[in-house]
């Protein structure tokens, strides 16, 4: 045998033993790992609410809002909402108060509900304004509008006519698409059934807000529902008719009674009433503007007090006597 089969037959057995120990060593590592990991303790995991979505501040939640999620025991707090006590039924219809991430977990402080303080704050878009209104059963539609609706406003005054001073009822849309915060102290639909309410509070904003304080020394208000915003319409945006200019209803397009009243009011506008002074006397004469006789009369009662008065400042008064002076027989 020659030197370089001894070399080969060396290296072949040194390669042979190298292959047994790291094979060795590596079944005695896995073998440590397992009973490693046999004998490490199962962390439990709990299930908390979470936002499925990114939730701003004021969203109004849904079920579809949020989810159960596992969570690492060793990771709860005490604030999380979990599911072995909460339900998800009963976050519906609260508010956010400050913006939850997606995945994030919903605590009790990052909510509120009806009726407690700040909710109506919460829910109003930035920028606007919350003003109450006094409804009646009429006026708010027979209770069939709900916190969420959108309605137009309409105003009733009485004006009198500046030609003929008759009062006249008149009624104009001043708002359209105001979104509905809350009927008396209900601000979302928890029940289906139609309850009339005695005041709404509307979302509006600073400047409509001014102008609805003023609102009750005009007239009343009532309430027109909107239906649900259809392709094309602003959904979300107020309409103030006042500035549009549009046109108005007033009583006499609706009772002919009204027409027949305002043309005889036409009538008598032409009638003037003429008061003649006379001394210590005064009657009154109704004379009509568009009759000659009766203009003709009118000037020369004028014509004749105008002389009477003449006359009585132009008279001396006996001495050591006082009173008016008699001009009945100034008359011409």
């Amino acid at each position: 045998m020659n030197g370089r089969n001894i070399i080969l037959l060396i290296a072949a057995i040194v390669g042979v033993v190298l292959v047994v120990i790291l094979t060795q060593s590596f079944l005695e590592g896995a073998q440590r790992q397992a009973t490693t990991t046999a004998q490490r303790p199962v962390v439990a995991n709990e299930q908390i609410m979470v936002a499925a979505r990114k939730l701003p501040r004021g969203t109004i939640l849904t079920i579809k809002d949020f989810k159960w999620q596992d969570w690492p025991k060793d990771a709860m707090n005490p604030a999380y909402l979990q599911r072995k006590t909460s339900k998800m039924e009963d976050l519906q219809g609260k508010v956010v108060l400050d913006t939850i991430a997606e995945a994030a977990p919903i605590t009790q402080t990052s909510l509120v509900s009806m009726g407690q303080r700040g909710y109506m704050a919460a829910i109003l878009t930035p920028g606007m304004r919350a003003v109450t209104i006094k409804l009646n059963s009429i006026a708010g539609v027979a209770g069939f509008i709900f916190p969420g609706d959108r309605v137009d406003l309409l105003l009733t005054q009485n004006i009198p006519d500046p030609k003929t001073g008759i009062a006249k009822n008149i009624t104009e849309t001043i708002l359209e698409n105001v979104r509905i915060l809350g009927i008396d102290t209900r601000t979302e639909k928890a029940e289906n059934v139609a309850r009339p309410g005695k005041s709404a509070t509307i979302e509006v904003t600073p400047k409509i807000a001014e102008k609805l304080a003023i609102v009750p020394r005009l007239g009343s208000l009532s309430l027109a529902l909107r239906p649900l915003a259809q392709e094309g319409e602003p959904d979300d945006q107020i309409i103030e008719t006042a500035v549009l200019e549009r046109a108005y209803t007033e009583s006499a397009e609706i009772s002919r009674f009204r027409t027949k009243f305002n043309e005889e009011s036409e009538e008598e506008k032409k009638k003037n009433t003429l008061i003649v002074r006379r001394g210590g006397r005064m009657r009154q004469m109704e004379i009509d503007a568009d009759n000659e006789i009766d203009r003709a009369r009118a000037q020369g009662e004028a014509i004749g007090e105008a002389y009477a008065r003449a006359q009585q400042e132009s008279a001396t008064p006996v001495e050591g006597q006082a009173g008016d002076v008699d001009d009945e027989g100034t008359d011409p």
